[in-house]
């Protein structure tokens, strides 16, 4: 396979006999899906004290998921990301990033990790749920709260309703 990473998409041409890094054909999918290989930036812990970013390359992708390799585990079925596809590092490149919920994560021959993400539904007026984008129309909002379990129950309560939340313990 490709494993060259760079600002552009290559498609993956399949070594022979090779197999598929997560098994067989038998794939949980609803649409067709395309070997690409490229840059995948992922966003995790949002509205948290535990935000994290990732630089993989992906796997195969469709239309309502991506697959890519990480070296970076930690990753669980039900974490919700935000998934920029293709992602360049150019200074003038549009990246736009798709909340996203990892359905699988499976460890990789070569101790890396594949994880298996289904994008978000697409809005009513058909633009996808982006997650901070910088034209985003989200109100972002600061929350102090020294008592853990209280600040995630105040952000999970502020993210259903659409807000961008980061909570901090201390004012300082």
């Amino acid at each position: 396979m490709t494993s060259k990473i760079s600002n552009a998409l290559t498609i993956a041409a399949p070594a022979p006999n090779a197999k598929h890094p997560i098994g067989s054909a038998a794939d949980r999918r609803t649409r067709w899906r395309a070997k690409l290989v490229g840059r995948v930036h992922v966003r995790g812990g949002i509205g948290t004290l535990d935000l994290f970013e990732d630089v993989g390359k992906s796997i195969d992708v469709s239309r309502d998921g991506l697959l890519w390799s990480t070296s970076r585990g930690g990753y669980w079925v039900g974490q919700v990301l935000e998934v920029t596809f293709p992602y360049w590092t150019a200074p003038t490149a549009i990246n736009r990033g798709r909340r996203a919920r990892v359905v699988r994560n499976i460890l990789l021959p070569d101790f890396n990790y594949a994880v298996a993400v289904q994008f978000e539904d697409v809005k009513a007026e058909g633009e996808p749920h982006l997650v901070g984008s910088k034209d985003s129309k989200h109100v972002r909002v600061l929350g102090v709260e020294s008592d853990a379990s209280m600040a995630r129950a105040m952000r999970d309560l502020l993210e259903q309703e659409g807000y961008k939340v980061v909570i901090v313990s201390t004012a300082e």
